[in-house]
């Protein structure tokens, strides 16, 4: 990698996109939160009784304390050098792109582990539910988001209440996690944190933005409850001893360029750069040692290779209507778009026959098919969560259609 002679200060990368609404009141209650930074649900906390049948009620909330002020430290503003980017070693590791169903702030209401999908159902309030391969049951009577799983837990946000999957912009909750064999639900943080939510061998990762938007991504030790500010930003992605870092430079006009760059703590090295007129990064993830992102408000998709920098715009442009998500599944790029499911393939885009009236809105890759949240068939407001079905059609053109879990 080239180092250039570069060097500036950086003003911080604001949240252009907006906030989302404030947490809902209705939903929440005075009771007083415990000291713990880890605390169990309990009876008194649920507002439930214990079941005296023999069959154990699944845990839940019927309202939750109200959140405590947590001053989180800043990052401090520091000279950044910037390097060109001439390529990195790849990760052996499949896991280190976990972002892939979570990027920039997306509502992510799904996780796996052992062939059991976790899962946000959008049919009983977004509580929590599994799905393993034959039926759906009920875990937790609490709404979920930002599922991960890790070390046979799952980790997600919740403010007792229901958000809209348009709706996903800096939602906020406190940080829970569910344990599958104990059927334990325990409550990690008496303060809000934001999405995005990144669980794993490093600790719990988060975003939160200040009261003038700027986001700042932080890292949480679960056992000490000890908070770490790491980088100002919205996103995270780990990979290979790299971490996503996307600032600004603004000139003597006010116009600003946005980098998007990888960072090893000493170095950020440039990935592409955007200005205010072309649009900012927006759904970023690394998937098949590609990075991806689009420019928000443009039709756009670019990856760039990991191994040499070479970018390579998709073209989506082409097309009426724009993305509505996009994924990765056994080496092919998967993208939703207003009117239908199309592949990448041989250098161009492959439309599937759609089998049913209802649209992908997310995609989401699982170890065995791509999960879809969908539009469903009663209304504006009703969603489900199906997996995306292929075969082909009376002509035998490529088709999908939906296995629904909800």
């Amino acid at each position: 990698m080239k180092k250039k002679s570069i060097a500036f200060l950086v003003t911080a990368a604001v949240f252009f996109c907006g906030c989302g609404a404030s947490p809902d009141e209705s939903a929440l209650t005075e009771a007083s939160v415990q000291e713990s930074e880890s605390t169990a649900l309990t009876e008194a906390e649920t507002g439930e009784t214990a079941s005296e049948s023999k069959e154990k009620e699944v845990a839940g909330i019927v309202n939750l304390p109200v959140p405590k002020s947590k001053e989180h430290p800043p990052v401090p503003e520091n000279e950044i050098s910037v390097s060109e980017f001439t390529g990195i070693p790849l990760s052996d590791n499949p896991d280190e792109s976990s972002n892939l169903n979570s990027k920039t702030w997306g509502y992510n209401p799904i996780c796996f582990d052992s062939g059991k999908v976790y899962f946000s159902n959008p049919k009983d309030r977004q509580y929590l539910y599994v799905y393993d391969g034959e039926e759906s049951k009920c875990l937790a009577k609490v709404p979920a988001n930002s599922l991960n799983f890790y070390n046979n837990k799952i980790f997600f946000i919740s403010a007792g209440k229901v958000i809209d999957p348009y709706d996903y912009i800096d939602q906020e909750g406190f940080l829970f996690s569910y344990d599958p064999e104990s059927e334990e639900l325990t409550r990690l943080t008496d303060f809000y944190i934001s999405q995005p939510l990144y669980v794993g061998s490093e600790e719990i990762f988060y975003a939160r933005p200040d009261e003038n938007g700027k986001s700042t991504v932080y890292r949480l030790d679960e056992g000490t409850g000890e908070i770490t500010p790491l980088y100002n930003n919205y996103c995270i992605i780990n990979y290979n001893g790299f971490r996503y870092t996307f600032f600004n430079e603004y000139d003597s006009e006010g116009l600003s360029t946005a980098y998007l760059c990888l960072s090893d703590n000493e170095n950020n090295y440039v990935l592409n750069t955007s200005s205010s007129e072309i649009g900012f990064p927006t759904q970023e993830c690394i998937a098949d040692g590609k990075f991806f992102f689009r420019k928000q408000g443009v039709k756009s998709l670019i990856s760039i290779d990991l191994k040499d920098g070479t970018a390579f715009e998709y073209p989506v442009s082409n097309f009426e209507y724009g993305i509505s998500d996009f994924t990765f599944f056994e080496d092919t790029l998967y993208v939703a778009f207003g009117d239908g499911l199309r592949c990448f393939q041989d250098g161009k885009f492959v439309e599937y026959t759609r089998k049913e009236s209802p649209l992908t809105v997310k995609l989401f890759s699982g170890p065995d098919c791509i999960y879809s949240l969908i539009k469903g068939m009663d209304g504006p407001n009703d969603w489900d969560l199906a997996e995306i079905v292929f075969s082909t059609d009376e002509e035998g053109n490529p088709a999908y259609g939906f296995n629904r879990i909800t």
